[in-house]
């Protein structure tokens, strides 16, 4: 999530991110298609897979470290055990009625309706530690077709409802905050995302944004980190008709985000236990690389909020 490239210490970082944002990408084209596709209310049973029959949207509630087997059990799904040691717990509804998610996070939780897909990931290396991924697939309107204007305000009013609740903007440990004006300007002109979340694109700009990802912002509270994607059909912008919208929503446990950077998925099951020891250095290098961010911005002629301090994470390296 750091905002431009860097060719030193960070190379074999951002080669990993970037096949990460890749695979990511590929899934996300291919959630979207399903997610389209899941408006659908003539679909077929052989494609509702969830086994779910009932009139009223069914509620599911998740939470960082629950064991994602209890998801599947609870509402039909399926099981994936990768032979490299990723679990995939995956449930979806591909016809209405929609699920009713609910994030369980103390003060924080909030429910999302219109809830398309679910898959929660587990490193089986810290499986104990239960789930630390869930990717969330939903619409932005009950309706296969909403008007831009509408999902350009209900989208708005998601990000609201979070940020009411304490919510705040988030980026990585190398990463160069941008506030107001200056991550609008940032997403618009590079089209990057919107590094402060309580920024409001207009709708013209909204228009113009990245055609098929008009947004992508990121929040943090209480241990758990939200990147809200939202995606849309290319083929559907003409302004006077209806477009096709879905909300991706990636929710990551402190831990998971620290165990990626220090690339604990890739110790041997011997030493996984030792990862907390290799955070404070990778914490160094982070904020080495954010100095030169911040100094690449600058450049530019963006004012950087230098007060921006990442969260402190030491309380989950007990």
């Amino acid at each position: 999530m750091t905002l431009n490239k860097s060719a030193s210490l960070t190379a074999l970082r951002r080669w990993a991110k970037r096949l990460a944002i890749l695979i990511g990408v590929l899934l996300g084209m291919a959630v979207l298609m399903y997610a389209l596709q899941g408006f659908d209310t003539n679909a077929s049973n052989e494609r509702n897979t969830d086994m779910n029959s009932q009139s009223t949207p069914p509620e599911l509630t998740i939470w960082m470290g629950m064991q994602g087997i209890d998801m599947v059990r609870a509402h039909g799904g399926k099981e994936d055990k990768q032979p490299a040691g990723a679990l995939f717990h995956t449930v979806r509804w591909s016809k209405p009625p929609f699920g009713t998610l609910t994030l369980r996070n103390d003060q924080y939780s909030f429910s999302l309706p219109t809830v398309l897909y679910i898959l929660s990931f587990t490193d089986n290396l810290f499986a104990d530690g239960g789930v630390d991924t869930f990717d969330i697939t939903a619409g932005v309107s009950p309706e296969e077709f909403v008007s831009h204007a509408e999902a350009h305000r209900s989208v708005f009013a998601f990000i609201d409802s979070l940020l009411a609740k304490g919510w705040v903007p988030y980026l990585d440990p190398a990463g160069a905050m941008l506030r107001g004006p200056d991550a609008l300007r940032y997403h618009m002109e590079e089209r990057g995302w919107l590094t402060d979340a309580r920024v409001r694109p207009s709708f013209e700009q909204w228009m113009k944004a990245d055609s098929s990802t008009p947004l992508n912002t990121y929040l943090y509270a209480n241990g758990v980190v939200l990147d809200i994607t939202i995606r849309r059909d290319n083929d559907k912008m003409e302004l006077t008709k209806p477009g096709q919208y879905v909300l991706s929503l990636a929710i990551k446990s402190a831990v998971g985000e620290m165990r990626t950077y220090v690339g604990a998925g890739n110790f041997s099951r011997e030493k996984a236990p030792t990862w907390t020891q290799y955070w404070p250095a990778k914490l160094k290098e982070l904020e080495a690389i954010k100095v030169q961010e911040t100094a690449k911005l600058q450049a530019k002629g963006y004012k950087v909020d230098t007060r921006y301090q990442h969260p402190d994470w030491s309380m989950y390296l007990k």
